[in-house]
């Protein structure tokens, strides 16, 4: 038996929104960092927390140089 569809909805309570972000937030850096190491890919990833406090991380570049080389491709390119 496989698990059933859960609606993905906002968390109303501002603490459990919070929690939830935090631990989230660490799984999705380490599949970042895991797919920047495995495929030797150029990754930015930006995010704000819902008190916005900011959280970044690139691996080998500083965001910046990568966001100004997707802003300078072409948007057929961009995947938009």
């Amino acid at each position: 038996m496989g698990r059933s569809k859960l609606p993905l909805l906002k968390i109303e309570s501002l603490t459990n929104r919070q929690v939830t972000f935090s631990k989230r937030r660490n799984g999705i850096l380490k599949k970042v960092y895991e797919l920047s190491i495995l495929c030797d890919v150029d990754v930015a990833i930006i995010m704000f927390s819902p008190s916005g406090r900011l959280t970044h991380y690139s691996r080998k570049r500083r965001i910046e140089d990568v966001l100004s080389e997707l802003i300078s491709l072409p948007d057929s390119e961009r995947g938009l």
